[in-house]
């Protein structure tokens, strides 16, 4: 599955549960962040780096969710700790 499948599939799968559990505006900070922390985590899976190809979809992705350079910065940090 490439990164762009899995990035969709994400963002589906954790729309719909914050929107459940909370309110429509948090749920969709909610839901940007975890699928971009989704899409982070599927480009550094092997070797916890970001490859020119992935970094130029997950640069793509951060714009279309609407997350800041810091959110995408800070999230990026989180997964690479784990």
């Amino acid at each position: 599955m490439s990164l762009r499948d899995h990035l969709s599939t994400a963002i589906l799968v954790v729309s719909l549960a914050a929107f459940l559990t909370t309110g429509p505006a948090q749920a969709a900070t909610d839901e940007a962040r975890q699928a971009y922390r989704e899409a982070v985590q599927a480009a550094m899976q092997q070797d916890k780096n970001i490859s020119e190809q992935d970094r130029t979809a997950l640069d793509q992705q951060k714009g279309s969710l609407g997350l800041s350079d810091d959110e995408a910065r800070e999230i990026e940090q989180q997964v690479l700790a784990e």
